[in-house]
């Protein structure tokens, strides 16, 4: 029971170490190199500008928009240049009747070349699309998709930024933690000097000294513990920021700064789940789905297309010859009507109808999540908050136990059992003090998250 606080506070940073990107992503920044000192919008707008999973969001976003472009591309008109010279060393031959070469009747056929040895063309060709459904409802489903990476990019940005604020939190915890220790380790070392003393003159026994040594290296190994898990904790932090993890970097707030009565529940504040930028996806990936559907129903329309095409040609039996181009033009219009295609697109409709079901499905499915997500996390706050009142009162009860045995043990009242136990009894306490103080802090970036206030644009 006694590290059972201590390993709570471990394990809810590993969580954030689970949720967070991998350490090697973060070698590049664009703040100056002498920026050592972060606020924690400083670290969020820092993490918002070089998170390389942020950054991978945005060039999604930018290849969609290249995507629209090449659909409204097809929509153009396609124009293409070819040309070409061939030589035939040896011409192919035509059989004749004998009469075309001047013979009589019944002579044998005669094999005349037909062709000369060179040759050559050229062409410039234009396609026109004029109608045709697959293309115009193309070009709304680019779109739509479009806007779907843009509003992934958002939700992106959320799990961001809840996560610094959730890594920022842990190393101000942590370092309020230490200061704490370190009082610790200053009032028992003051006292186990003091006792040590009386031990040589002979006031109290050795086993007080060594009760009182137990206690102070106890505290120094929890010292040792904590100091390891704030700096690991605050590599974590550049880590999702985007900043090299090896930078020197200090937070320039503390929990002092952090407004108290932030944590509590402002339901003005609460908006409907629809609003959440998840629900505002599925809605976009439903729209996807239903334009599908409808680019292979306007498959079966009819698709009409014009074309023409300037060419050249020459030849002759030596290069030299290609000196007089003959020009050749042509003009049409081609009309493309399906009728049947062994019931492929049938196929391929019923398909998408059952996508847009499935998504129907995912859509209630996701109601229900991100309601019970509110819920949930308006009772975990409400928790934390209860919790993190009765940890205070218990530390400061602790606080003035220690401060009255170690007063008593002084004047030789007290034992040095009673001591240790009281130190014992406040150093449990001050940590499951700061956990509960962490858990409220991070319940609240929940309760924000859940109901779509955390971060918006």
């Amino acid at each position: 029971m006694k590290r059972t606080a201590f390993l709570k506070t471990t394990l809810t940073i590993w969580a954030f170490l689970s949720c967070s990107i991998s350490i090697a992503q973060a070698q590049q920044n664009a703040m100056p190199e002498d920026k050592t000192a972060f606020s924690l919008q400083e670290c969020i707008d820092f993490a918002l500008e070089n998170n390389r999973q942020l950054i991978q969001a945005g060039m999604d976003v930018k290849i969609a928009e290249e995507q629209v472009k090449e659909v409204i591309g097809t929509g153009l008109p396609q124009i293409n240049a070819e040309g070409q010279i061939s030589y035939s060393p040896k011409i192919q031959r035509a059989i004749l009747p004998a009469q075309f070469a001047g013979g009589a009747e019944g002579d044998p056929d005669v094999a005349i070349p037909f062709g000369v040895a060179y040759n050559g063309n050229a062409a410039v060709s234009v396609n026109q699309l004029l109608f045709d459904g697959t293309f115009f409802l193309g070009l709304k489903a680019s779109r739509v998709f479009q806007s779907l990476s843009e509003k992934q990019l958002v939700a992106n940005k959320i799990d961001l930024v809840e996560n610094v604020i959730n890594g920022y939190y842990a190393v101000l915890v942590t370092d309020e933690r230490l200061k704490l220790l370190d009082q610790n380790i200053k009032n028992l070392n003051s006292l186990y000097e003091q006792t040590e003393l009386q031990y040589k003159e002979g006031f109290v026994e050795k086993n007080d000294v060594d009760r009182l040594q137990v206690s102070l290296n106890n505290i120094k190994t929890e010292k040792t513990k904590s100091k390891y898990l704030r700096d690991y904790s605050l590599k974590l932090l550049l880590a999702v920021m985007g900043k090299d993890v090896t930078d020197q970097v200090v937070l320039s707030e503390t929990l002092d700064d952090i407004d108290a009565s932030a944590l509590v529940i402002d339901e003005s504040l609460s908006r409907p789940v629809e609003e959440r930028i998840e629900f505002s996806i599925i809605n976009t990936n439903e729209d996807l789905k239903g334009f599908q559907v409808k680019q292979e129903q306007v498959g079966y329309l009819p698709g009409l297309y014009a074309f023409g095409q300037y060419g050249w040609n020459d030849g002759g039996s030596q290069l030299s010859d290609m000196n007089n181009w003959f020009g050749s033009s042509m003009l049409g219009v081609s009309l493309r009507f399906p009728i049947f295609d062994g019931l492929q697109r049938h196929r391929r409709i019923q398909q998408r109808k059952l996508e847009v079901l499935k998504v129907e499905q995912q859509k209630k499915d996701l109601l229900n999540q991100l309601t019970l997500e509110q819920i949930q996390t308006r009772d975990d706050l409400e928790s934390s908050i209860e919790v993190l009142k009765i940890q205070k009162q218990n530390m400061e009860l602790a606080a003035r136990v220690y401060e009255h045995s170690k007063i008593k043990f002084e004047e030789g009242l007290g034992s040095s059992l009673e001591i240790t136990d009281a130190e014992t009894s406040y150093r449990q306490a001050s940590t499951q003090y700061y956990s509960s103080l962490y858990d409220a802090l991070i319940s609240k970036v929940a309760w924000e998250k859940a109901n779509g206030i955390l971060y918006t644009e």
